[in-house]
């Protein structure tokens, strides 16, 4: 009997190790359950979004910018630059455009200027200002006038400028503004 206390002692020993350990065993007349076969994944198609009204361009709606500008000062006519815009359901924005997007143009300084728009669109209203051609967020703009009709006013003196015009369309039809950089002299 002395031989099997021992045994019986290391067999208690190792349970609680074991036990201490988190270990578990298998009783050996069981074994471990096969692991699940390899199935293949079938994709769950999702259905396709509806498309939000508040994304999509109202009836009517063009990508297309207003009509051209033209600044006229004596014989000379020079295409504007459009920047913002509202026209036929379509925006963009452009809060002033610096000298280094425009085309220079030499013009006589102080010089009477006309802008004519494209199609001969009725102008409710317009409003000219300019800043420096080294000012390019204008934070130096000075009014050039303001008025109901075809805008009409007159450059600024000796410099480079950056002139801009904002007009309003009779009818609702949107608003733009135009720019221009002149060199007056």
């Amino acid at each position: 009997m002395t031989t099997w206390r021992p045994r019986l002692g290391a067999l208690i020993l190792f349970v609680l190790a074991a036990a201490a350990c988190g270990a578990t065993t298998v009783p050996p007349s069981r074994s471990a359950p096969a692991p699940p076969s390899a199935q293949p994944v079938t994709p769950v198609p999702l259905p396709s979004p509806e498309p939000d009204p508040t994304l999509e361009p109202p009836p009517g709606a063009t990508l297309e910018p207003p009509p051209g500008a033209t600044l006229v000062v004596g014989d000379r006519r020079l295409p504007g630059e459009v920047g913002s815009y509202v026209w036929a359901g379509g925006s963009d924005s452009a809060p002033w455009l610096p000298a280094a997007a425009l085309e220079r143009a030499v013009v006589p300084a102080g010089a009477r200027a006309e802008v004519e728009i494209a199609g001969s669109l009725a102008v409710e209203s317009w409003t000219a200002t300019s800043a420096g051609a080294d000012d390019p967020t204008a934070e130096q703009k000075a009014p050039r006038g303001a008025d109901t009709g075809p805008p009409l006013f007159n450059l600024p003196a000796d410099g480079e400028w950056v002139v801009a015009v904002h007009v309003i369309f009779a009818s609702g039809l949107g608003d733009a503004t135009w720019f221009w950089y002149v060199a007056a002299e």
